[in-house]
């Protein structure tokens, strides 16, 4: 399974098991082409994630994303590896895609032991908690922190465990880990700035390498902006970049 397959697999699970409320209720996942039309009200879970990882994509696939996120008053959006870019671009334009500024990079590694200091890391269920440290660590200021709040919060709460790193006590790091099928989905591993340079972001790595391989992972992944603290931060620990995502948005 490729790393954006496993990601919308992971989310489209999470939609159609979660409870619902009002505020939910038009939350939903479709199935298009290996990947699955996603939709979290108020979250940056409002695109398509692994369409067209398992064939290529068709005019009708986007005409039923089109749909899905038409009913739903939002337009259609896709977030794609750039090979499928490469090999769909004719339909895409066709449909009236384009590209959007924000790319992600994606970076692999095996699970390979990391001969980290985990002692400062522990396990929490406080995912308001979490999320909040998890957003207040990220570098650069967000045009929408609520946004970027609750998106951090359903990615808590679509993992399956969280990890905090912290020093005399006090919480200044963040971490979550999935996994689906062999694949560890990575997400946060944000350390306060003023506590980096003390091995804390290798720990939390370490100790969601340990959970991943005990729950059947054989390679983790993390998906970050390009050229970001967080990609350098990957990338010391020796992940490589395996592809890089782009984000189209119908006109």
């Amino acid at each position: 399974m490729t790393p954006a397959g496993a990601e919308a697999a992971l989310w489209a699970a999470f939609v159609r098991n979660r409870n619902v409320d009002m505020d939910t209720a038009g939350d939903g996942a479709v199935a298009v082409a290996g990947g699955y039309g996603l939709c979290l009200a108020g979250t940056d879970i409002d695109l398509a994630l692994g369409a067209g990882t398992t064939r290529p994509l068709r005019g009708d696939d986007l005409d039923v994303l089109r749909a899905f996120y038409g009913a739903r008053g939002l337009p259609l959006r896709v977030e794609l590896d750039d090979a499928v870019l490469a090999r769909d671009r004719a339909v895409l334009n066709a449909a009236g895609l384009h590209e959007e500024s924000d790319r992600r990079i994606v970076l692999e590694r095996g699970l390979d032991d990391l001969n980290a200091d985990t002692h400062a890391i522990s396990t929490t269920h406080d995912l308001a908690a979490w999320s909040a440290l998890a957003a207040s660590s990220i570098d650069g200021r967000s045009a929408d922190p609520e946004r970027e709040l609750r998106t951090l919060r359903a990615a808590g709460a679509a993992a399956q465990r969280l990890v905090l790193a912290q020093v005399d006590g006090i919480p200044i790091g963040a971490g979550a880990v999935a996994v689906v099928g062999d694949v560890a989905l990575l997400y946060g591993g944000h350390v306060q700035p003023a506590f980096r340079g003390r091995g804390l972001y290798r720990a939390l790595v370490a100790v969601r390498f340990d959970f991943a391989r005990g729950n059947g992972a054989t390679r983790a992944s993390i998906a970050v902006p390009p050229n970001s603290e967080a990609e350098r931060a990957a990338r010391a620990l020796g992940f490589v970049a395996v592809t890089e995502r782009v984000r189209l948005r119908a006109s």
